[in-house]
């Protein structure tokens, strides 16, 4: 079975300009036993906006 997580922030913005609490629903994908990749796309032509959603990103992505 192939499962996908889409994740869409507010206005399909940089991550954590929107209301999705990542911690949260990485914890949450975890409880469920979800142990595959999660892909984010971001909407932006500034190379910037990229990186930061990077960083705001990073401290979840190593969650077990």
């Amino acid at each position: 079975m192939s499962i996908s997580v889409i994740i869409v922030e507010k206005k399909m913005s940089i991550l954590g300009w929107g209301n999705i609490n990542f911690e949260k629903f990485i914890a949450q994908l975890n409880h469920a036993g979800y142990n595959e990749t999660i892909t984010f796309e971001i909407f932006s032509e500034n190379t910037n906006d990229l990186l930061d959603s990077r960083e705001k990103i990073a401290p979840t992505a190593t969650m077990t």
